[in-house]
């Protein structure tokens, strides 16, 4: 291991995910939802602190207005990102291969509007966490938003004995080996332990079976999450009171459908909680309740709390968006609960609401108006929305001035994506410049037949095989390749159909195209 790495793992790349927690539109969404507003500044500036491969970074940055930067310091990785930016021509995003002490050091960054960090607080060690504890402390506005997720208690406590046993075997014996092959070697090596039925294994019970199950992943992951020699799972309320002593205190979590009690809480579970005032207290007990193992929190240095009525006039003003057809839309939602399923006809006035006008913005208040005309009451509409919105089939929309501020850029940086399609098929997320959010899992034939629209091709059909052809690239079906032009144009066409009639209505919903 590298001096440099400082104990993070850095024997692989990153992967190439993107995580719409982290955009700032999304985030004032949350916080709303708590009684929280914090206002953006005329000049927003955001900065992501060990950004990876940088793709959240770069979709947000194309899709909001103000100025980004970001620092990582894999430089391979800086590299991707900045060369990413500089393809699609935009010149508000800042990249650093800084390590955190270096971007602390430096004298030139502004103050930034939000500060997100995603994982990165449990893979790092003490001496890191507190220089980015001294960079939030120095460089977040007030008003300012820190976004930060992390591994936790008590979720982690059957399973973190598996990340300490998998880094002890790759520090003392994955030397000379690439990444893949010591994520393997590290398995097999907990496998032989468990084989041997310690005590731990019996104690530990259903959650480390479970757990053993989900090993089998995308290896880079696991690299980063396994075989870190600086790992953490703290608590919620350590977090939050080592965030208290630089005046931040905690604003919600993002992830919406946690506002939802009864799909998380049992009744008992939910009676005992509304007795607890303090709301650390509150919100570590029901960390216990659901058990959880990896939190999505913001904290805020200082914020306008909002009364019930102006909670309610702002959350009935603000605009979303269907991000799936809406033929696909979906109520259900798992839990470690169980699965709730409504009837498919309970919520379909919020289903009809987003899909009126092609599937284009509109308030809540308006959505709310449309179900409660059908004979849905107002507490079950918002209920369904939320549950939309917390699955990710739902966006929270910008206003109508940051989109023309953004709307060429997220333009530029899409075309960028359908381009690439060409070259590798790494990349699968598209910028919205409506919800300053990305859109996922964007197959390689649609960015081909997007590229097509973007180029105004008669034939986006025929331009994709052309385009995979040149690149000896075919198309796969039922697990085999398919031979000669007949078959892979056939299945283009259909595949196509499938695009104008699901994907691109909601592209063009979402002002992508």
């Amino acid at each position: 291991m590298q001096n440099w790495a400082d104990g993070y793992f850095t024997g692989s790349h990153y992967t190439y995910g993107y995580f719409d927690y982290l955009s700032p539109v999304q985030q004032r969404f949350a916080l709303l939802l708590n009684g929280l507003e914090c206002p953006p500044s005329d000049s927003p500036h955001h900065c992501e602190l060990g950004f990876g491969q940088g793709v959240t970074l770069n979709v947000h940055s194309a899709s909001n207005p103000g100025c980004y930067t970001g620092t990582d310091f894999t430089p391979d990785q800086a590299v991707f990102a900045a060369g990413l930016a500089a393809r699609a021509c935009n010149r508000s995003l800042r990249i650093l291969d800084d390590s955190f002490a270096d971007f602390h050091a430096r004298k030139d960054l502004p103050q930034f509007d939000s500060i997100s960090l995603h994982g990165i607080w449990s893979w790092v060690s003490d001496d890191n966490r507190r220089v980015i504890a001294d960079i939030v402390r120095q460089r977040l506005k007030p008003g300012g938003i820190l976004y930060l997720s992390y591994n936790c208690l008590p979720g982690w406590a059957n399973i973190q004995p598996l990340q300490r046993l998998m880094e002890l075997h790759d520090r003392f014996g994955g030397a000379g080996r690439k990444a893949e092959q010591r994520v393997d070697d590290a398995l097999g090596f907990v496998r032989a332990v468990l084989s041997a039925q310690p005590a731990y294994a019996e104690a530990a019970g259903e959650t480390l079976r479970k757990q053993l199950d989900a090993l089998g992943g995308d290896k880079a992951y696991l690299a980063h999450e396994y075989l870190n020699r600086n790992w953490t799972a703290p608590y919620f309320s350590d977090v939050a009171q080592a965030l208290a002593d630089i005046r931040l205190e905690f604003g919600a979590t993002s992830q919406i459908l946690k506002r939802l009690d009864a799909l998380h809480l049992t009744a008992a579970q939910r009676q005992m909680l509304t007795a607890i005032d303090n709301p650390i207290l509150r919100e570590q007990a029901q960390d216990y309740c659901i058990n959880t193992r990896f939190r999505t929190d913001l904290f805020v240095r200082g914020a306008i709390r909002l009364t019930p009525e102006a909670q309610r006039i702002r959350l009935f003003r603000q605009q979303v968006v269907a991000c799936v057809p809406a033929r696909k839309i979906s109520f259900t939602v798992s839990t470690h609960l169980g699965t709730f399923e409504p009837h498919d006809d309970q919520y379909a006035p919020v289903r009809e609401a987003l899909a009126d006008d092609g599937g284009c913005a509109k308030t809540i208040g308006d959505i709310v108006e449309h179900a409660g005309r059908r004979g849905l009451d107002e507490t079950r509409a918002l209920r369904a929305l939320l549950t939309l919105m917390g699955t990710g089939q739902v966006y929270a929309c910008q206003p109508e001035a940051d989109l023309d501020n953004v709307r060429e850029r997220a333009r530029r940086f899409n075309r960028t994506i359908a381009e690439l399609a060409l070259e590798d098929d790494h990349l699968h997320v598209l910028a919205s410049p409506l919800t300053g959010a990305g859109i996922s899992n964007i197959g390689r034939s649609e960015r081909l037949f997007l590229l097509a629209i973007f180029d105004g091709i008669e034939d986006p059909v025929d331009f994709a095989w052309r385009s995979m052809k040149s690149i000896d690239a075919s198309l796969v079906r039922d697990g085999q390749a398919l031979q000669g032009d007949a078959q892979n144009l056939a299945y283009l066409r259909e595949q196509y159909a499938a695009f104008q009639d699901d994907l691109l209505p909601v592209l063009e919903a979402l002002q992508i195209t």
